[in-house]
């Protein structure tokens, strides 16, 4: 249903917004309430809440500070849309394709965006508080080179995602779901991977996330807190967690291979059965972590602190000794 003009003139007030004052063109609302296109029109500041929208043509348009708070864009086109500072609070966005789309500051809590192309969007500051971001089972949330740079995704849900690359250096991930997507159909199960290989969580804030099965292979996790998380069954190969808080984490099962975790809090965390294979735990504090069945030949644990860990039935050949000395343990069933 479009919206006719009576009601857009009623709806249109100015935003509250911290952005220099805006104003849409008449002509080009106009142009774009009668076709649902309109490329590279200037809506800033437009009042649209509530809209139905689906399939619109915006690309390229400048709709800063907008309001499409519950509006239905779904399948809508924005490519390289200018959206700084829009109200997108509970706006459906299925299968939208936002490449490249300026989302800094924006308001996407509560927003509907499984299945969406967010490519190389920008998202700096924006708000994606309890945000869905999952995939569809036809297709993935692309997010890749995406820059999340200090977003808030707190409770967001980004099940099986595609994040390769992404930037997420200071963003509040906590009690984010960044799990696998896995559903049935026909009697099939498919699983989607949360896919982080490369991304940047620099001083991201992943309290009690749950990244199970996620890849992080090559991550840059530096300083990130990931305190309370479950990265069971995760692929975390060659990541950097340098001095990353992982205390009460769940990483059963785990792949850590070539990981990075000088410095790394470990205390009171679940390694059961994890793979550990030239993993660098230097100075790592693993107070009281179980440490049980796993294979860590020719990994570093020069100076961490093993008090009170419970370590047993686990592969040490090669591994060097938290005195400096080198262990034979296991070495023998190698």
């Amino acid at each position: 249903m479009k919206l006719n003009l009576l009601t857009i003139a009623v709806w249109l007030t100015p935003l509250c917004l911290n952005l220099p004052a805006q104003a849409e063109n008449p002509e080009h609302l106009k142009e774009f309430l009668e076709t649902q296109e309109c490329i590279e029109c200037d809506l800033s500041g437009a009042n649209l809440s509530g809209a139905e929208l689906r399939g619109a043509n915006l690309a390229g348009s400048n709709l800063a500070g907008a309001n499409f708070s519950n509006a239905d864009l779904t399948k809508a086109y924005l490519v390289n849309a200018n959206l700084q500072g829009a109200n997108l609070h509970s706006a459906r966005l299925v299968d939208v394709n936002m490449a490249r789309v300026n989302l800094n500051d924006a308001d996407l809590s509560e927003a509907n965006l499984k299945g969406s192309n967010l490519e190389r969007a920008t998202l700096e500051n924006a708000n994606l508080r309890k945000a869905n971001l999952d995939a569809r089972r036809t297709s993935r949330t692309l997010l890749s080179s995406a820059n999340f740079k200090n977003a808030d995704l707190s409770n967001a849900s980004l099940r099986g995602a595609w994040l390769m690359a992404a930037n997420l250096e200071g963003a509040n991930l906590t009690e984010a779901n960044l799990s696998s997507d896995i559903y049935k159909e026909a009697n099939m199960v498919y699983t989607h991977h949360t896919n982080l290989i490369g991304a940047n969580l620099v001083n991201a804030n992943l309290t009690g996330a749950s990244l199970v099965h996620a890849f992080l292979v090559d991550a840059n996790l530096l300083n990130v807190n990931l305190t309370g998380a479950n990265l069971s069954h995760a692929f975390l190969v060659n990541a950097k967690l340098i001095n990353a808080n992982l205390s009460n984490t769940d990483l059963e099962k785990a792949n850590l291979e070539n990981a990075n975790l000088t410095g790394a809090n470990l205390s009171n965390a679940n390694l059961l059965k994890a793979f550990l294979v030239n993993t660098n735990l230097s100075e790592a504090n693993l107070n009281s972590a179980r440490l049980v069945d796993i294979n860590m030949s020719g990994a570093n644990l020069n100076g961490a602190d093993l008090s009170d860990a419970e370590l047993r039935k686990s592969n040490l050949c090669g591994v060097t000794m938290p005195d400096g000395s080198t262990s034979n343990t296991g070495c023998e069933a190698s």
